[in-house]
């Protein structure tokens, strides 16, 4: 055991002495690391949850008085909307795209086969969407939700928003193809992705009415969009440019190692890709 634990360290020892000989030539690039995320589970829990939530409303309502006739025109109107926010979202992949904005370092390597570790770091929230629409002209409504209504001649509003954020980060060994105005490459390594969406809603109705708005708030589990996990993964690219500066793409699969995630069971799905610019020297 002590010997394989010596003989670990030497080879870590082999490996970070030729990543410092190897550092001067290194690089570093910018891009967008686009990471895909798991939505199938939350897609098929969105009806049930939505359904238990207007529920809870609903009984509220009864509560207070209002006659079933009228709440089975509300009913309809609500069975109507949700089953054309389905039809949208049936048309979703089951995969969501989240493009990183990111930045990665390279340091080469004096190992055969070996050109270099790189290594990348992206993330991605919701100030920085709102900061790119404005850039675009795109305005984004801030609070995204704000809606008054009446309820047997008393006034209410709903306000709601969200905020989200998203981190990336993955080492990789680099075995490169070079031909002179372009290469191809191959890469292997290990990743860990987190991140969160999380709703706010603040609701200002009767009193009558409060609690039962509460309980559909907490149907709708706003606190279990999140997720996290890390892996291993393996992938190709190609580059396009002169040596010291050219265009990158690349793709990867990887393999889930470990997972957490939410009540909506968002997960981080096998496919990836990224494209750029690299700088070496």
């Amino acid at each position: 055991m002590i010997r394989r634990a010596a003989l670990g360290g030497t080879l870590i020892g082999v490996l970070l002495l030729c990543a410092s000989v190897g550092a001067i030539a290194g690089g570093f690039g910018i891009g967008l690391d686009v990471w895909t995320l798991d939505t199938l589970e939350a897609l098929d829990a969105f009806r049930p949850a939505v359904g238990v939530a207007y529920d809870r409303i609903e009984a509220g309502l009864l509560d207070m008085g209002i006659s079933p006739s009228d709440l089975q025109d509300a009913r309809d109107v609500f069975d109507e909307s949700l089953l054309a926010i389905e039809g949208g979202l049936s048309q979703l992949p089951p995969v969501l795209p989240l493009p990183h904005p990111a930045v990665q370092i390279e340091i080469s390597l004096l190992v055969p086969v070996l050109d270099a570790i790189r290594f990348s770091v992206g993330a991605l929230s919701d100030e920085m969407v709102r900061a790119g629409a404005a850039w675009i002209d795109l305005a984004i409504p801030s609070p995204l939700v704000d809606i008054e209504f009446d309820v047997e001649e008393e006034f209410g509003s709903v306000v709601a928003d969200l905020e989200f954020s998203s981190l990336v980060v993955s080492a990789d060994v680099v075995s490169r193809f070079d031909l002179l105005i372009a290469a191809l490459s191959l890469h292997a390594g290990l990743h860990f992705a987190a991140g969160a969406i999380v709703p706010s809603v603040e609701a200002d109705v009767p009193l009558d009415l409060a609690p039962a708005v509460a309980e559909a708030v907490n149907a709708l589990h706003l606190d279990g969009m999140a997720w996290s996990g890390s892996g291993v993964h393996a992938g190709f690219g190609v580059e396009i440019g002169p040596p010291f500066l050219r265009l990158h793409a690349r793709v990867r699969m990887g393999v889930e190692v470990t997972r957490s995630s939410g009540w909506w069971e968002l997960s981080i799905a096998p496919w990836a890709a990224s494209v750029g610019m690299v700088i070496r020297f």
